[in-house]
């Protein structure tokens, strides 16, 4: 066999180019660099309610495209757990879950925006809640399904934002949108305080939440952290036409990696 000097032929001399061209480019594309927009983030938050309440932890992996958009990783896990009127009795139900997103981010000074599907798992154990049987198991089960998650940002100025929020669960039929109006009230170098009203829709087939209130934000941008606290009113309706209200409170920590 010749080992020597390997020659390409006038063809393949042809594709060279070409083939420079797209591996380029597709290391432009899985390596992070300093123009493409690159986020990680942890967040962790908490929210109850009159009868309900839900904890999270996601960690979202960022793979940069261009200077404004980057394909996302998302892996989550949640605890669900809500109260449910049924033919007048009360049911407790805990829902521990885990989840996979892919999305796609876009970001610029005005908008910011990540939209995707995921697929969801939940444990869900169904309790009665009262009564001579209560704590008995009602259900237990295993349930998969897809999801999909949508957050957007426009900033109106530099002291002015539009949040909105949704997501979706098809396992238990879980879905969650709110909306906040923040106003920067407070400003010394790198760190600021945002205040404003905010409006929340929740619930699945056993019921409906309906809630308003204040979320207050700490963001400090030096080291990309925003702590957000949140409290107000709600209204929730249940399958069999009862009702209740109650304060709701909440927090929510986003660390930028």
């Amino acid at each position: 066999m010749n080992r020597g000097t390997l020659r390409l032929s006038a063809p393949t001399r042809r594709l060279k180019p070409l083939l420079q061209t797209v591996l380029l480019a597709v290391v432009a594309v899985v390596l992070p660099n300093d123009e493409a927009l690159a986020k990680d983030d942890l967040n962790l938050s908490w929210e109850g309610g009159p009868s309900n309440g839900d904890a999270s932890a996601s960690y979202t992996f960022g793979i940069p495209m261009t200077s404004t958009s980057a394909i996302q990783v998302v892996p989550s896990a949640d605890y669900i757990y809500y109260a449910a009127h049924q033919g007048g009795a009360k049911t407790n139900t805990n829902s521990p879950g885990a989840s996979l997103g892919v999305q796609y981010a876009y970001e610029s000074d005005r908008l910011s925006f990540d939209i995707g599907p995921a697929i969801d798992v939940v444990w869900q154990d169904r309790k009665v809640g009262s009564g001579p049987k209560k704590n008995t198991t009602l259900a237990s089960s295993t349930l998969a399904g897809p999801g999909a998650n949508a957050d957007l940002t426009y900033n109106f100025s530099d002291a002015t934002s539009l949040d909105l929020s949704a997501s979706y669960e098809q396992p238990d039929r879980y879905y969650y949108t709110r909306a906040d109006l923040e106003q920067r009230i407070a400003h010394a170098g790198s760190f600021a305080v945002l205040l404003g009203p905010e409006v929340s829709i929740q619930g699945n087939n056993l019921f409906h939440q309906t809630g308003g209130g204040v979320v207050a934000e700490f963001a400090f941008d030096t080291s990309g952290t925003s702590l957000q606290l949140r409290g107000g009113y709600a209204g929730v309706s249940y399958s069999d036409s009862t009702n209740t209200t109650g304060a709701y409170v909440g927090l929510a920590l986003d660390q930028r990696i």
